[in-house]
């Protein structure tokens, strides 16, 4: 339902060829915000044609603070991740889409949200500059991506004055526990991309900071890579995973359990103790595209 209220705002605040850009993680974006902000049970749904499937009705978020907020992320990330394709691939479509398509998009976007706008150039860019310089050290490379997930989160229009109702006396720590929960979830994001992309990125010679971090050596496959690595590199995403659910349970303290939050709760918390686990073991046994 978050989804697709991320979806319909995209349509109703950019227009629906911006639609086709959006990406999985904003609804879960909008879902934890409203969670943690108690803002979940007074938001109201609606039921209406879906784009991709014009036959099929499906339920969304209607009007609510926190899509609408998704819906401005997602349409920078879009126009970023397309300007990227044209950097690194030479794509000409891509680039010609990111124009047309995102242009003027991209340009609203920036000012309904300019810091967080500016976090997402700045350390994508940063990002870029590593892969360029072929960097080994997969903390450098990661905490670009963290660092601009840790503001989309602490960032949040209302958040901070949401948490501050709900509990004052602990205000400072709940909003470090949020950005602390955004940092950690974008380390986890940036690094399971890598490792899903390693035979990808061997096949077409693409930066992968897994493939530098551990010297791999070409004349073993990527099967027996992931086996050498898989010890010291769960390490990595299980402390990432760690820190994430230790913020999750400072931030949801306040959360009720009951109605719409004890849906929300429990979708976040099968995301964060089993969803994001099992896509980390899975990962060293497989070698499908995330």
């Amino acid at each position: 339902m978050y989804y697709c209220g991320v979806c319909k705002s995209i349509g109703r605040r950019y227009g629906n060829l911006e639609r086709f850009g959006l990406v999985n993680e904003m609804g879960m974006l909008a879902l934890l915000l409203d969670c943690i902000s108690n803002k979940a049970e007074t938001t109201e749904f609606e039921i209406k044609n879906c784009i991709a499937h014009p036959l099929k009705k499906t339920p969304a978020v209607k009007n609510s603070l926190y899509t609408d907020y998704a819906a401005d992320v997602n349409v920078v990330f879009a126009y970023f991740k397309l300007m990227d394709s044209w950097q690194d691939d030479k794509n000409f479509f891509a680039a010609v889409f990111a124009k047309l398509a995102f242009g003027r998009a991209v340009r609203k976007a920036k000012k309904n949200i300019p810091s967080v706008y500016d976090s997402i150039k700045n350390n994508l860019n940063k990002l870029s500059a590593f892969e360029k310089s072929q960097c080994k050290s997969i903390d450098e490379t990661a905490h670009c991506f963290s660092e601009l997930m840790a503001d989309i989160f602490s960032e949040a229009p209302e958040i901070k004055e949401h948490i501050k109702s709900l509990s004052e006396v602990i205000t400072e720590e709940k909003l470090v526990c949020l950005r602390n929960l955004g940092y950690y979830i974008g380390k986890w994001v940036y690094l399971i991309d890598a490792l899903y992309d390693i035979e990808d990125d061997l096949k077409k010679g693409s930066y992968n900071p897994i493939l530098l971090r551990f010297d791999y050596n070409h004349k073993e496959t990527v099967s027996q890579f992931k086996d050498r690595i898989k010890e010291p590199l769960e390490f990595v995403f299980h402390d990432a995973l760690g820190h994430c659910c230790e913020a999750w349970e400072v931030l949801c303290e306040d959360v009720p359990d009951t109605g719409k939050y004890k849906d929300g709760k429990a979708f976040m918390e099968n995301v964060l103790y089993l969803g994001m686990r099992g896509k980390t073991m899975r990962g060293f046994l497989s070698n499908e595209s995330i």
